[in-house]
């Protein structure tokens, strides 16, 4: 993570890249988290001070040229914890993007299809909606990208 943000700042500066961890959680759910490595971190790692250990994953082995105190002790490796910043993620909605059009992926609810499309371009110049805001629809794009029964079969 460190080199990935010290390539990206070119070099020990702050840097607005941002590793994304996803996985499910005790109840099948999705979890989304956002770190950074610290800036002392990144220092570390461009000075080789820290290395990969294979054998212990989840920690940092201190180069034999460098000295980590933990705990104010002389430590041979770092906890990989020790290095993480949080980084929040913010809940938005954006007024930009409309998305009406009956999601890929699910297998529930309205399925994707031409009568769905129907459905959807005919609010055009009703309640608010103008047409391109109405096919500015993401998951309308993508059917529409990738959708078979648009195209015709006939020769």
């Amino acid at each position: 993570m460190a080199e990935f943000q010290l390539e990206a700042a070119d070099g020990v500066e702050p840097t607005p890249f941002v590793t994304v961890k996803v996985s499910p959680n005790e109840t099948g759910e999705v979890q989304v988290e956002a770190y950074q490595a610290s800036m002392l971190c990144m220092e570390m790692a461009a000075e080789q001070a820290i290395l990969v250990d294979d054998e212990e994953p989840y920690k940092c082995l201190v180069h034999e040229t460098f000295t980590a105190l933990v705990e104010a002790k002389p430590s041979q490796y770092v906890d990989n914890d020790y290095f993480l910043c949080n980084v929040p993620i913010l809940q938005h909605t954006s007024e930009q993007y409309v998305t009406m059009f009956p999601w890929a992926n699910r297998t529930f609810g309205d399925v994707q299809n031409k009568e769905a499309m129907r459905k959807q371009l005919s609010k055009s110049n009703t309640q608010g909606w103008e047409f391109i805001d109405l096919l500015s629809d993401f998951q309308m794009l993508l059917w529409l990208c990738v959708s078979e029964d648009l195209v015709s079969t006939k020769v």
